[in-house]
């Protein structure tokens, strides 16, 4: 798990043994294998840029037509897939970042990820300029 540290020396095995005594101990197993069952089997959204105009448009698969923001760390096993997410949607309202140095931005980097949101909100118009 990227969640631990990609080296087994650099792991935080206090973290690994409290997260293997939760799972096995304070989770429903049933409940465990339906989640983890529904994760394996989940659709694809079926979302495509397909510019205005292009021939098929009417009828090909559709894009996300509010504004997007697409966050991801610069050490997360999931850095392609948030691309191939982008990707699919339109440039003009979707945003990507890369924070670096973390796998998890929400654990590692909060400072950056609030930053990132305030501006992001700002630019849509809901939010005032910082106060100084």
């Amino acid at each position: 798990w990227h969640h631990f540290g990609r080296n087994p020396e650099e792991r935080n095995h206090d973290l690994v043994q409290m997260y293997k005594q939760h799972f096995e101990r304070g989770v429903n197993p049933t409940n465990l294998a339906m989640l983890i069952n529904a994760y394996i089997h989940r659709n694809d959204l079926h979302l495509a840029r397909t510019p205005p105009g292009t021939p098929g448009s009417e009828t090909a698969a559709t894009t996300l037509k509010m504004p997007v923001i697409n966050i991801t760390g610069s050490l997360s096993p999931h850095v392609d897939d948030t691309v191939t997410f982008n990707g699919r949607l339109d440039p003009t309202n979707s945003s990507w970042m890369k924070i670096s140095d973390c796998a998890l931005v929400l654990e590692e980097q909060p400072a950056k990820l609030a930053e990132a949101f305030r501006l992001f909100l700002q630019g849509e118009g809901y939010v005032s300029e910082k106060p100084q």
